[in-house]
């Protein structure tokens, strides 16, 4: 289950960012993952609700947004969602193309409040 380590890291990021912006009571969590990272939806979040524990997202609900896979054909210059595998640009079915998005994770927003000063 490569959900785990994803999600491990995930926290470690939520954390760092959470200590250098000073958020605490962190309640939303949203994150988008490219569908060329195979994560599954039930997975991940059941790795994050048994992770987030001892962190500053132990509170927070998660939100995934799923991004598609996008290619560009490196022949014709076409871009193109690419679905059940089929990385051939449908415009004039070269080979010779390149994923320009759907391959990452990244946390769009983190929800919460700023530690106060005075305690």
């Amino acid at each position: 289950m490569h959900e785990m380590s994803l999600v491990q890291e995930l926290l470690r990021i939520i954390d760092d960012v959470a200590e250098r912006e000073r958020l605490r009571d962190i309640s939303r969590v949203t994150v988008a993952v490219g569908e060329g990272r195979q994560v599954v939806d039930e997975l991940f979040r059941f790795a994050f609700d048994n992770a987030k524990a001892a962190g500053a997202a132990r509170d927070a609900v998660l939100e995934l947004e799923f991004v598609p896979i996008v290619a560009v054909c490196n022949a014709c210059g076409g871009r193109f969602r690419v679905e059940e595998h089929r990385y051939s640009c449908p415009s004039c079915g070269a080979g010779e193309t390149e994923v320009v998005e759907g391959e990452d994770i990244v946390i769009t927003e983190l929800e919460g409040e700023r530690k106060n000063d005075d305690h």
